[in-house]
C-alpha cells in the first residue's frame, strides 16, 4: 500500500471494527479527509487504475473519494466466526463526484481491500521507505 493511503485505510478498518463490536460512534468522526496537492490526486489516480473511467488529470479542488456502507441487518445477525470480516460493509469510490469502477469483483469491502493489496507494495514500511529514497 502506498505511504499515502496507509493512514485512512487503517482508519477505515478500525471504524468497521468498532461498528462490528457495537460501540457508539455517535461522537467519534464519521468522514476522514487528507489534504494534498494535484499530484498526489494524479498519482493515487494512476495507481488505483479506474477501469472504463476517462479522466482528464486533476483539476483545482479535484478529489478522491470512498464511501464505506453498512448494512444494519448483517450486523445484527453476524456471527462471531464469520470468516470475512467486512462482511457487513460495502464501498462505493469517486473521482470529483464522478462514480468510479475499481478491477474488483464486487462493491465488498474485503474486495477492496484485497485489491488494494494486489497493487500495493508488499514489504514493511522501512523497507517502502528505503525504496522510495533510492
Amino acid at each position: 500500500m502506498s505511504m499515502f493511503f496507509y493512514r485512512p485505510i487503517n482508519y477505515m478498518k478500525e471504524r468497521v471494527h468498532k461498528l462490528k463490536q457495537g460501540e457508539d460512534l455517535v461522537h467519534d468522526r464519521r468522514f476522514h479527509i487528507i489534504s494534498c496537492h494535484d499530484i498526489e490526486i494524479v498519482n493515487v489516480m494512476q495507481w488505483l487504475n479506474p477501469i472504463n473511467f476517462e479522466w482528464n488529470g486533476a483539476p483545482f479542488a479535484s478529489n478522491v473519494l470512498f464511501e464505506i456502507y453498512k448494512n444494519d441487518e448483517c450486523l445484527k445477525n453476524l456471527k462471531d466466526d464469520e470468516t470475512d470480516p467486512y462482511a457487513c460493509f460495502t464501498i462505493q469510490s469517486f473521482n470529483d463526484g464522478r462514480p468510479m469502477q475499481l478491477a474488483v469483483k464486487d462493491r465488498k469491502l474485503s474486495s477492496f481491500f484485497e485489491y488494494l493489496k494486489s497493487i500495493s507494495f508488499q514489504g514493511s514500511m522501512e523497507e517502502l521507505e528505503d525504496y522510495c529514497e533510492n
